[in-house]
């Protein structure tokens, strides 16, 4: 936020796995204009409402992102070998869905650049061919003989 003095309002969603006395240092240090969440349950409407979404690439999050028509910077999680996020972001990078910013390469400056980019460019779409609806999907097939 502090490399992006032009952002007004930011409003950071922790998740519930950040430890507590991480997440009261960045409450204490939160400067005016940013609001510090661990959870939102308006998740969907509040990315509706963003002009910008920095995520890791889960697949939930994602389809989130998808269905808001939000512009995103996705961080996909990598360690440990995982791949599943940075296949997701990759390929929704390929799609103009997404500004990746690898893991590895996560500054404050590469952060602040990813997002100045992923501000200039338009506004995605409902223009996607993607089934964002996984889980009647698989409920279908596990009840039907598709599969």
């Amino acid at each position: 936020a502090d490399l992006l003095p032009d952002i007004a309002r930011w409003c950071l969603v922790t998740g519930p796995n950040l430890p507590e006395p991480e997440f009261q240092k960045l409450l204490a240090g939160a400067r005016p204009g940013v609001e510090l969440h661990r959870f939102r349950s308006d998740f969907p409407a509040l990315l509706a409402a963003a002009r910008l979404s920095v995520s890791q690439a889960g697949y939930n999050t994602v389809c989130d992102i998808l269905r808001a028509e939000c512009r995103a910077v996705l961080v996909p999680f990598a360690r440990g070998g995982e791949t599943e996020q940075t296949t997701r972001a990759t390929r929704l990078m390929a799609m103009d869905r997404a500004t990746v910013l690898r893991e590895a390469d996560l500054s404050p400056q590469t952060m602040a650049q990813a997002i100045s980019a992923a501000l200039r460019t338009s506004t995605p779409g409902t223009t996607m061919d993607l089934d964002l609806d996984g889980a009647a999907g698989t409920a279908h097939l596990l009840v039907s003989d598709s599969w």
